[in-house]
């Protein structure tokens, strides 16, 4: 052993160490056998995982199945999966990596419940941690490893493994948020075989629900949406507890909206890093201030999506954005549905604008509002459909013009607009979608309690994705 690795070795200084051995695999420096052998025999978890990760980074893989031979009499049968898996307890918790790989016998550096895993993958393996940690919660992600390879980036399983492949954690709160301040996203309940096969498939068809009320009622009503429109999610991944988005039965007008758009942005987020081809199909039992934020978080160009509406007991496809999202962006000539009124007008630079769609009338409000403000007041509105909109008409069409006539006031040099909306539901979510989050717009919501409007939120303010 070479008389530097000695002495650190010695000492225990891992940072020392870990940069001799990141020069190492760079090839700036070179160890011996005997180097390589100290150091992967010795007790710092994290000194041997990074040990053994520079030996597959640094040699083609033959040499280095010869070495690890001569290291610990292990050969290597497949190439090293790289993996991360949350381990915590009541009081801290940390993000482990793991380096697996299948081979001629098994060998673990610390001792393990491996039975169930070495059962499952049905082969030797050799497993390294660059951590200690306790429980069975590492047994899914490395009998995943084994059998499928690696996870999407930013996405960790976690779970104490059964026979058919099923795995659920513990603490799972805990490592939720441990693995959100790492950037990743936990999946801690699930099938692996199950999973491995969704993420074959070339394209997924996600249905979403975001409803004030109750949990449960929520959960049933998303069931019948999904049936209805022969949607499904994926059990113990893409559930219910992902694929639905709970609000409080009333939301006041001094609580912070804007959080709960953080959490929609936040489950869109995971469902785009599990899956790279998917179109998200949303349904609404939300106030329409809400959708409108929620589309802002979507955006256009990013995820194809669908919108459906419910009338009558039936849920109805009316905007349809899986070919090209930014359609409800193009700019119009002439408008053909909408109509657009400057009812007054100060020149200050402040514009309130009525939108009305649905038969609740918001015009007189808005002048209010506009005097209120010392504002311009705009009001769009569609006078043919008189609050009905057909359920065999394009409404994508009706948002794109609504979005046209916003900008048309827009192109007038105002700077700060206040809104407030009587449409659908599926018109607000496209039409959050197409405004995004680049202007300075208040939103106004109506309060049945106080039988008055008042600001909820700016779109300007939102975190799209």
């Amino acid at each position: 052993m070479s008389l530097p690795i000695r002495k650190l070795l010695n000492k225990s200084d891992t940072s020392s160490l870990l940069s001799y051995i990141e020069g190492w695999k760079k090839g700036d420096i070179e160890f011996s056998d005997e180097d390589i052998k100290a150091l992967v025999n010795c007790k710092n978890p994290k000194i041997r995982f990074e040990t053994i990760s520079a030996i597959f980074a640094r040699y083609p893989f033959d040499k280095a199945r010869n070495l690890l031979k001569a290291v610990f009499g292990v050969v290597p049968t497949g190439p090293p999966v790289y993996f991360s898996f949350p381990a915590v307890n009541e009081s801290k918790g940390k993000l482990v990596k793991g380096l697996a790989f299948k081979s001629d016998k098994t060998f673990l550096f610390e001792e393990l419940n491996i039975k169930v895993v070495r059962e499952l993958v049905n082969s030797e393996f050799f497993f390294v941690s660059s951590e200690k940690f306790v429980g069975d919660s590492f047994q899914a992600p490395l009998a995943y490893a084994l059998l499928y390879g690696g996870l999407p980036d930013n996405v960790v399983i976690s779970g104490k493994l059964f026979p058919d492949g099923s795995f659920e954690a513990d603490f799972k709160e805990e490592k939720e948020k441990l693995c959100r301040q790492n950037g990743k996203f936990l999946i801690s309940k699930g099938n692996i075989h199950k999973l491995n096969n969704f993420l074959k498939e070339n394209e997924h068809h996600l249905p979403f629900f975001m409803a004030t009320g109750e949990v449960e009622e929520n959960k049933k009503i998303f069931r019948y949406f999904c049936k209805s429109q022969g949607l499904t999610g994926f059990e113990g991944v893409l559930d219910e507890e992902i694929l639905v988005l709970s609000l409080p039965n009333f939301i006041a007008h001094n609580e912070p909206w804007i959080d709960f758009f953080r959490k929609f942005k936040d489950r869109v987020i995971f469902l785009r890093n599990l899956s790279k081809h998917f179109s998200l199909h949303v349904a609404l039992k939300t106030p329409i201030t809400f959708s409108v934020g929620a589309g802002a978080v979507i955006g256009t160009g990013k995820i194809p999506v669908v919108i459906y509406h419910y009338d009558n007991g039936l849920y109805y496809k009316v905007v349809d954005l899986t070919v090209n999202s930014r359609r409800i962006k193009t700019r119009k000539n002439k408008l053909s549905f909408v109509e657009l009124e400057r009812v007054d007008f100060k020149g200050n630079g402040r514009a309130v604008i009525s939108i009305q769609v649905a038969s609740h009338e918001t015009r007189t409000k808005g002048l209010e509002i506009s005097k209120q403000l010392d504002a311009d007041f705009f009001y769009i509105y569609t006078p043919n459909l008189k609050g009905n909109l057909p359920l065999d008409l394009d409404w994508a069409e009706v948002v794109c013009e609504i979005y046209e006539g916003i900008n048309r006031i827009y192109d007038l040099g105002y700077g700060e607009f206040h809104i407030l909306m009587s449409v659908p539901n599926p018109i607000a979510f496209a039409l959050g979608m197409a405004i995004g989050n680049y202007w300075n717009i208040t939103v106004w919501s109506y309060f049945k309690s106080l039988k008055d409007y008042k600001p909820v939120f700016n779109l300007g303010d939102i975190e799209n994705i």
